[in-house]
């Protein structure tokens, strides 16, 4: 019975030791990090396009950030496409919406909207893969 006793606390703590080392590995892949920025002309102001370009052929999720006037967003890629040294990622479609600063609120409206970002300009981007 000590043996059964030892032996089941053995492989508890291997089983422990197993899960918490795949939640560790799994939260770290959760970290998300700057690879490119560039301003609404399409030129860099941080990070480098190839790093971007490398993560997108790899696989790697991708989010893009921009400032809209009173508020800013954060999306992820849902479908990129990399042409001619230049990457353009589109974003699902969802509904509108309409902030307010008095009170801070944010409406829905009934308009879709949707939209492809790309490197080359048109407004200021973030761009962060995860790892």
């Amino acid at each position: 019975m000590k043996n059964f006793i030892k032996y089941g606390a053995v492989i508890l703590l291997g089983a422990l030791l197993a899960y918490s080392i795949a939640h560790s590995k799994q939260a770290a892949k959760s970290n998300w990090h700057l690879v490119y920025a560039h301003d609404d002309k399409g030129n860099a102001s941080e990070g480098s396009k190839l790093d971007l370009i490398r993560a997108v052929l790899s696989g790697k999720p991708i989010r893009v950030y921009w400032a809209g006037g009173r508020v800013q967003h954060v999306t992820d890629a849902s479908f990129l496409t990399v042409m001619k040294g230049e990457i353009f990622a589109q974003i699902q479609e969802f509904r509108g919406q309409r902030p307010s600063e008095n009170p801070t609120t944010i409406t829905l409206t009934d308009t879709k909207w949707t939209v492809i970002l790309a490197t080359n300009g048109d407004r200021a981007l973030r761009w962060y893969a995860q790892e």
